[in-house]
Order: C-alpha cells, then structure tokens, then sequence
C-alpha cells in the first residue's frame, strides 16, 4: 500500500492540532518566544493549507478551492472548539494567525506550481526522465 507524503504530512498536522487543543502542556515551549502561539498557528494552518492545495491540484490544477475551504473548516472548527475545553480559550487573533497562515501558503504554492507548469511547457526534456 502506497500512502502519499501529503497524506501524512495532512495527518501529522492534523495530530499536532488536535494534541494541541486536548492537550496544551505538551507545548508550552511555544510560549518561550515571543508570540510563539500566534507563530505556531501561522505555520501550521499554513502547512495543511499548502498540503490540501497540492493535494487538490492533483485531481484539477486549476481549482483550489476544495483544499482551502477545507483547511479553512478545519481552523475556524479548530479554534472554536476550545470553547469547549476549560482549559482552552477562544482566541480571535489565533484565527486570524490560523487564516493568514492558510492565505499566504496557499497563495506561496500556487504561485510555485503555476512556475513549475510553465516551466514544464517550455522545457519538455524536464519532464522525460534523464533530463534528455
């Protein structure tokens, strides 16, 4: 059985979310920098963004959409799932860290596979396997 990378990068991320909301003594080293929660939001909403836009171009390279409404289900339930835990709060600046990460990384791996696909048409011996 062939697991693809982004499907386990999607479920690592995921974990590490969801660690992170039943239990977040496992990162208060998070805390150690200055505005680490909000860096650490940016970075991992970003990475399922840019993993669920790759995963998405594979089945239609021209619409994203799927990948980032889901990413964005994911972080907005994410964050508003807290409300539930005591131990947890509601943080809207961690939502906009969770959208900003998403928007930038998505944007960052479009941009990315457009240049790839450009540069695929214009040099198809990349594409041959040897580069011949």
């Amino acid at each position: 059985m062939n697991i693809s990378s982004k499907v386990i990068g999607f479920t690592v991320v995921f974990s590490i979310s969801l660690i992170a909301t039943v239990k977040p003594e496992a990162f208060s080293f998070v805390r150690l920098v200055p505005y680490g929660d909000k860096f650490a939001h940016f970075i991992l909403f970003g990475l399922l963004g840019m993993l669920s836009v790759l995963r998405a171009r594979r089945y239609d390279p021209v619409c994203l959409w799927p990948g980032i409404m889901l990413t964005t289900g994911f972080a907005i339930a994410d964050e508003s799932l807290q409300l539930a835990f005591a131990s947890r709060s509601f943080s809207a600046t961690d939502l906009l860290a969770n959208l900003l990460g998403i928007l930038v990384f998505t944007i960052a791996t479009a941009c990315y596979c457009r240049g790839q696909s450009r540069t695929a048409q214009r040099c198809p011996s990349r594409n041959r396997r040897g580069g011949q």
